[in-house]
């Protein structure tokens, strides 16, 4: 059975497949028994030393490893934010009128656009007085890409000083708080494991108070292993060549036909890896037609439905990886007019 070739998100730089990481990886799993247990019990040096290692190449105050972004945006949203707080998402949950907590990707999974962060932080400075205001930014899909040593788009933008802040990368999130009138959050994920960038008594409160950190198995081992491994990577520079391979190809995105929705870019000038193909239909749980078809031609591309996106916009979401090459994509579009031009028969 032949692979499929892999359009999924995340996993931008390809490091799963790097024999070096996987080397790397087995030898330091290969030296030190895995023993599981809840955070608050148990404190291995394994955790301590990759959180200040971490925290360190963050320069942060301190970190705290979460086994997934979901648990570490529960955490803080259930435990930073006080009653008469207001809560801003997508639609906005208004609490009280203390202080706003304000939350957006860098960068959009669903549809590759980026956050226009320094104008939504000069406005959030020039409306709110000292410390009620707060940035939250998910770098999930941001962080091992942009900024430097890829820490993220805030760095990338100079917001990185002025807020209360958290950078992504390989494996982890981020809360880090920085004395300023403007604070940002920004917590990022790939893959597993979530480290949170904060000062040491937003630690101590968390790990007392965040019941799902608490009442959650931590990390094991092999998970922390994976983690330092992904991250000796990026701080070495051994993930610039495949991050190199990746901003070759996207721009290739850029060329695509008109159909697709152009590809939103930094302004670094590197565009955003993720692309969403668009079909225009107003059933809600109807599968995007052509994602079955590039299924058959072996196109691993999963469509993205209501309720995840709003009604009449499910859509195949196109995510490049260092990995891929430019007949790939030349394969991806051929896959979608094979479709229309089978559509129009009917």
């Amino acid at each position: 059975m032949s692979l499929l070739m892999d359009f999924t998100p995340n996993g931008y730089l390809s490091l799963s497949n790097s024999s070096v990481l996987r080397s790397h990886f087995l030898k330091k799993l290969s030296e030190a028994p895995d023993i599981g247990g809840s955070r608050l019990l148990m404190n291995r040096k394994e955790h301590t030393m990759l959180e200040a290692c971490l925290a360190d190449f963050f320069y942060a105050h301190t970190m705290l490893l979460f086994n997934s972004e979901f648990n570490a945006n529960v955490s803080f949203f259930s435990c930073i934010p006080q009653p008469g707080d207001s809560i801003d998402e997508r639609v906005g949950l208004r609490i009280g009128e203390s202080s706003l907590f304000l939350f957006r990707e860098s960068l959009y999974s669903i549809d590759g656009m980026f956050t226009p962060l320094r104008e939504i932080a000069d406005l959030l400075e020039k409306t709110f007085s000292l410390k009620k205001g707060y940035l939250v930014i998910d770098e999930a899909h941001a962080t091992e890409i942009y900024g430097p040593q890829r820490r993220g788009c805030d760095m990338l933008l100079g917001l990185d000083r002025h807020f209360w802040k958290s950078f992504g990368c390989n494996w982890r999130s981020v809360f880090q708080d920085f004395k300023f009138t403007l604070n940002l959050l920004n917590p990022f994920l790939i893959d597993y494991s979530v480290v949170v960038v904060m000062t040491t008594l937003t630690q101590d409160y968390l790990l007392n108070y965040a019941q799902s950190l608490i009442y959650t198995t931590s990390l094991s081992y092999s998970n922390i292993v994976a983690a330092d491994c992904s991250f000796d990577m990026l701080i070495d520079g051994t993930a610039q060549h495949p991050l190199m391979e990746l901003w070759k190809i996207s721009p290739a995105l850029v060329s695509l036909p008109l159909h697709f929705q152009p590809p939103s870019t930094l302004m670094s000038g590197h565009p955003s890896p993720i692309i969403p193909v668009l079909h225009s239909t107003h059933v809600c749980s109807l599968v995007p037609p052509y994602a079955l078809t590039l299924l058959a031609l072996g196109i691993n591309a999963r469509p993205i439905m209501w309720p995840t996106v709003l009604k009449g916009k499910n859509h195949v979401c196109m995510c490049l990886h260092s990995g891929n090459i430019r007949d790939d994509i030349d394969h991806f579009v051929d896959g979608i007019v094979t479709w229309a031009e089978d559509t129009l028969k009917v």
